[in-house]
C-alpha cells in the first residue's frame, strides 16, 4: 500500500503537489541558494564524503561525536541554553554531572544528525536502508487499513527531518513543513535527494500559517498528516488552542489539525523520532488515541487526547532528555 506521510509543526501549506491524487495547492515561491551558500554546502559535502570514504560509516559517527562533545566544550551559550531547555524534564536532584552528561549528548546527537543530513545520499541503499526501522509498524498499518487518512501528532523530540527523508527512501510520499525562512541547507539537500534518486516519491515541503482545506482532501486520500502541537509560542493569535498541563506549568498546545482528524473520522496516533548509535533511526508510534469511528469532538474528549499528547512527550523527554529540540 502506498501512502503520502506529511510531517508539519503547525498547519500546511505546499509548493509541490506530491503526486497525481494530492490536493491542488499553490506555490509558495522561496529564495534559490546563493552561490556562497552552494560553495560551503557542496565543500562541506566533499569534505565528509572524503572522510566517509577513508573511515567508513562508523568511523564517521564517532568522528561527528567527537565534533559534537567539542562544540560542547566550546560554544557556552547554547550550552547554558540546551541545559535551560533539559531542566524540564530532569528531576530537582539531579547532580550536576548527569546534567552535563545529557547536555554533552545533545551536542553530539545534534551533529551527528547534521552530519547524516549532509551525507545519506552518498550512502550505498543497502545501508542507507539498514539506517531506518519502523517500531510499532502494526498501529501505522491498521490506520492506514482504514482508508480515511491517519493523523500523526509529532513533537519536537528527535530529527524529524531526517526521517521524513528515508520514509521518502522507503517508498512513502513525504511532505514536511518548512517555515517562510527555511534554512539554505534544507533547500539545498532536498534538491540533491531528488536528483539521486528521482525514481522515488517526490518530498513536497508545506509551509506554516495557511488555511487548513487542504488538510481534508489530504485525509480523504488516506494520507499520514503529522504534525507538531508542542509549539513555544502560538504563532498567530487566531490559531485554536488547548491549555495542558505539561512538566507541572500549564502551556497551550494547538489544536486545529486535531479538529479536522477527529471530523475526517481519520486515525489519530502520535510518532517520535529517535536517534540510535552508529547512524540508526527509529520511528515509534502510540496509539490510537481517539476512536476514528465515534467523531466526538466534545471538549472532554479533546481535553483528554491533548493531555495524553502532553503525558508521552513528558514521558519520553525524561527518557532522552538529549532528544529534546525546543521547548
Amino acid at each position: 500500500m502506498r501512502c503520502t506521510i506529511i510531517f508539519c509543526d503547525m498547519t500546511e501549506r505546499t509548493i509541490q503537489a506530491p503526486a497525481t491524487t494530492a490536493p491542488s495547492q499553490e506555490e509558495h515561491p522561496q529564495p534559490e541558494v546563493t552561490r556562497w551558500e552552494m560553495f560551503s554546502l557542496t565543500s562541506m559535502r566533499f569534505f565528509l564524503g572524503g572522510l566517509l570514504r577513508i573511515v567508513g560509516l562508523g568511523g564517521l559517527y564517532r568522528l561527528s561525536r567527537w565534533f559534537g562533545g567539542l562544540e560542547y566544550l566550546i560554544n557556552y551559550k547554547r550550552r547554558r541554553k540546551v541545559r535551560k531547555t533539559q531542566a524540564i524534564a530532569l528531576a530537582e536532584n539531579t547532580p550536576a554531572r548527569v546534567r552535563n552528561k545529557w547536555v554533552c549528548e545533545s551536542f553530539m546527537r545534534t551533529r551527528c544528525d547534521k552530519v547524516f543530513y549532509l551525507i545519506f545520499d552518498l550512502l550505498p541503499e543497502k545501508k542507507l536502508a539498514e539506517c531506518f526501522s519502523i517500531a510499532n509498524r502494526d498501529i501505522l498499518d491498521a490506520a492506514l487499513a482504514r482508508n480515511k487518512g491517519v493523523y500523526a501528532m509529532t513533537s519536537h523530540i528527535g530529527s524529524i527531518h531526517v526521517i521524513g527523508m528515508l520514509m521518502s527512501y522507503m517508498g512513502y510520499q513525504v511532505s514536511g513543513v518548512r517555515t517562510p525562512k527555511e534554512g539554505a541547507v534544507r533547500r539545498y539537500m532536498q534538491s540533491k535527494w531528488m536528483e539521486k534518486y528521482p525514481d522515488h516519491p517526490p518530498i513536497t515541503v508545506l509551509y506554516t500559517g495557511h488555511y487548513p482545506r487542504p488538510i481534508y482532501r489530504l485525509f480523504k486520500n488516506n494520507f499520514i498528516l503529522g504534525s507538531s502541537s508542542d509549539v513555544s509560542k502560538v504563532p498567530d493569535k487566531k490559531m485554536r488552542t488547548i491549555s495542558v498541563n505539561l512538566f507541572g506549568n500549564k502551556v497551550e498546545f494547538l489544536l486545529g489539525p486535531l479538529l479536522i482528524a477527529i471530523r475526517c473520522k481519520a486515525s489519530v496516533v502520535q510518532s517520535f523520532t529517535l536517534s540510535d548509535p552508529g547512524f540508526k533511526y527509529r520511528l515509534e508510534f502510540l496509539g490510537p488515541l481517539t476512536d476514528p469511528d465515534a467523531g466526538d469532538e466534545s471538549p472532554e474528549l479533546l481535553e483528554k487526547v491533548m493531555q495524553t499528547y502532553a503525558d508521552n512527550i513528558a514521558e519520553y523527554a525524561r527518557r532522552y532528555p538529549d532528544h529534546i529540540t525546543k521547548r
